[in-house]
């Protein structure tokens, strides 16, 4: 039986690693092994701790022996940077406490995450055609969706700028990406900067991706823009001009 557990486990998705109430890794599969860059057979026996250097989400909870799931947390390991999305089980005995934990595709989750998020249906066929104004409109609406740069649509408010960033997403080779719209006006508040760009936190039990993040693969649209806090244009622009985020707390860059 427990060779047929072992081969279970070795043929998952996810990565599986267990160790015991001393922290002292007992057991750990390939697809683990591959994603944090250990070898399998050396890191038998040897305290997790001396392995890799946990997040501060993952730290906290076994602390508390408290259950994670579906958190996206970074991992340093051979001194290298790994993210993936964690779940967490504790399993409490009269003689300690033990974990497992599971290391699900980072990609696979966030298409998960997202896959719901942000479908929208207008397209430049459902703007009206008649119109001189309105077909030049199409026309360069048509060329900044064969565009890899960041768009600025200017306009009065109520003549449709949120319909034309619609049609220019679905035109664009990220049509198949989230489109997420975002009301700079309720980011005035620098306190909603987590919310906003995301963060590192031992608090941060959710794993809910930011604002930012959930447009990754897609289209951002930001509205109101004037409105955001002062403290979030400098992360804003450091997306837009390098293309990466620096999540608060975090000592890396997130394409």
């Amino acid at each position: 039986h427990l060779n047929q557990l072992n081969a279970l486990l070795e043929s998952m998705d996810d990565g599986v690693i267990s160790w015991d109430e001393q922290g002292n890794l007992q057991f750990i599969n390939a697809q683990a092994a591959r994603v944090l860059r250990l070898d399998a057979t050396a890191s038998q026996g040897r305290a997790i701790t001396e392995l890799l250097t946990l997040p501060a989400v993952l730290q906290q909870a076994i602390k508390q022996a408290h259950p994670l799931k579906h958190v996206e947390a970074t991992f340093e390991s051979q001194h290298q940077f790994i993210d993936a999305v964690i779940t967490l089980k504790p399993i409490i005995e009269t003689q300690g406490t033990s974990f497992i934990l599971l290391l699900h595709p980072v990609e696979q989750m966030r298409q998960l995450m997202t896959s719901q998020l942000g479908k929208v249906s207008h397209t430049f066929a459902h703007m009206p055609q008649d119109d001189p104004q309105t077909r030049r409109l199409i026309h360069f609406g048509r060329q900044a969706a064969r565009s890899s740069f960041p768009v600025l649509l200017c306009g009065e408010e109520g003549v449709g700028k949120a319909l034309l960033s619609q049609a220019i997403h679905n035109e664009s080779e990220r049509a198949a990406g989230p489109y997420i719209a975002v009301n700079c006006e309720l980011y005035g508040d620098a306190a909603l900067a987590e919310e906003f760009i995301g963060g590192d936190r031992t608090d941060n039990e959710n794993g809910r991706l930011s604002r930012l993040e959930l447009a990754h693969g897609g289209t951002l649209f930001l509205e109101k823009i004037e409105y955001l806090a002062v403290e979030l244009q400098s992360a804003l622009l450091q997306v837009i001009k390098q293309g990466v985020i620096t999540r608060l707390d975090a000592r890396r860059l997130i394409p």
